[in-house]
């Protein structure tokens, strides 16, 4: 009897840790089918392909990131410029066009990644106290460009700009300075959320890079400068501009020229609606919609 009573006791012990591990296995999967659906509709994931990005993304973004001061800075830079009242953090400002003055090298970039890995100059603003990028400024040979060092481009950027919602399928996360130029892909500093119209001169998927009203247009114009004068640089700055408190740029300005190695300033034509400023070229695209 004392046996049997044992064996009763040691059944219904195992009965009951196969209860646990069975309701343990069963809330597992429910919350990992639960997750795998919240993915699949948070990156709109259609392919396995996009699925998997989205895996990346999501953890990217509940990962907890390190602490960089260069990233919390407050900034106020982008609306004092417009104005006339601020100074690059690398060189001084050029009081007849309110813009700062070309880099020359010797100045210390925001990155030690990308291009600067090659010899280019890159500084980024300091994000404002909204977290909203405030300029970004290169200056860059085409040895010294990604593509020319087998840098390919990630397939996604794993950072969210200011203003950015996922449910919005117009916008994009904009560079600032393109990735052909910087190689950076997904630092704050160097994004926006913009539209896809501004970012690559259309409205839905693919790109137009003879559409003026989009950043490509003179990125793609830039960059075939460059690689047509290899010991030439292309000193480029661009800055979104914001009204009020806005985490959106209603538009961003671009102004570009190029430098020889005895720092002579050469223009750079680029066509489209860019418009002249002594040797720069300047201009400055809405944020819009086709």
């Amino acid at each position: 009897m004392k046996y049997i009573l044992i064996l009763l006791a040691i059944l219904s012990i195992i009965g009951i840790i196969k209860g646990v591990i069975k309701k343990f296995v069963g809330g597992f999967i429910t919350l990992a089918i639960l997750s795998l659906c919240f993915i699949s509709w948070k990156y709109n994931a259609q392919t396995p392909t996009q699925f998997i990005d989205g895996v990346k993304t999501f953890v990217s973004e509940v990962t907890p990131k390190r602490s960089d001061s260069q990233y919390n800075q407050t900034d106020t830079r982008t609306t004092e410029l417009v104005q006339g009242n601020d100074t690059d953090t690398s060189g001084n400002t050029d009081e007849n066009t309110k813009y700062p003055s070309t880099l020359t090298g010797n100045e210390k970039s925001s990155t030690d990644q990308g291009a600067v890995e090659y010899g280019a100059t890159f500084i980024m603003g300091n994000l404002d106290n909204l977290k909203r990028a405030t300029y970004a400024h290169i200056r860059v040979q085409d040895s010294q460009e990604p593509g020319s060092n087998g840098i390919k481009r990630p397939q996604r950027i794993t950072t969210n700009p200011a203003g950015w919602s996922n449910h919005d399928k117009t916008n994009d996360r904009t560079h600032l300075v393109g990735f052909q130029f910087s190689g950076i892909n997904s630092d704050p500093r160097n994004l926006v959320t913009a539209t896809a119209y501004l970012n690559r001169g259309v409205e839905k998927s693919g790109s137009d890079d003879t559409n003026p009203d989009g950043m490509l247009f003179y990125e793609q114009q830039l960059d075939k400068w460059l690689s047509q004068n290899k010991n030439a640089w292309l000193d480029l700055y661009v800055q979104p501009n914001y009204e009020g408190d806005s985490l959106v740029p209603t538009s961003i300005t671009m102004r570009w020229v190029g430098v020889d190695a005895s720092g002579n300033l050469i223009p750079i034509e680029t066509g489209g609606h860019a418009t002249s400023d002594g040797e720069y070229r300047i201009v400055t695209l809405l944020n819009k919609k086709a």
